[in-house]
């Protein structure tokens, strides 16, 4: 049994995720030599998935564009999967009514791939 990173991941694999593979291998991204290892992988698919709980800090969310593009050029689906999508990113400031911008808008307006770990499309994890 592999040692997960987080108690999420664990789960994720545990219960919807038991075919793909784990944290198998590393991606080098750009502008900074910088290495990712992807969470999991479909390697039938292409499909690489990134498992979320939270933000950090907005500088954290801003480290998977470079991820994404260097995913893309290696033939690679980047999606991410978030424990609770609706959850505020960090360092935004409140809107007009009284919200504040969530991780899933995040992803939807920055054209990155998401579900939660409850809507994953099977056919995305078939391998």
């Amino acid at each position: 049994m592999p040692k997960y990173r987080s108690k999420f991941e664990k789960e994720l694999h545990k219960h919807v995720m038991p075919n793909l593979e784990y944290e198998p291998w590393r991606l080098s991204y750009f502008p900074v030599e910088k290495e990712y290892i992807p969470d999991f992988v479909n390697p039938t698919k292409k499909i690489i998935f990134e498992a979320k709980g939270y933000f950090r800090e907005r500088a954290e969310a801003s480290k998977y564009f470079p991820i994404i593009e260097a995913a893309k050029a290696k033939g690679y689906r980047f999606v991410i999967i978030f424990q609770h999508p609706h959850n505020k990113m960090p360092g935004v400031r409140k809107r007009k009514d009284g919200t504040f911008q969530t991780m899933s808008e995040w992803a939807t307006k920055n054209n990155i791939e998401w579900y939660s770990y409850r809507n994953i499309p099977q056919e995305l994890l078939n391998v």
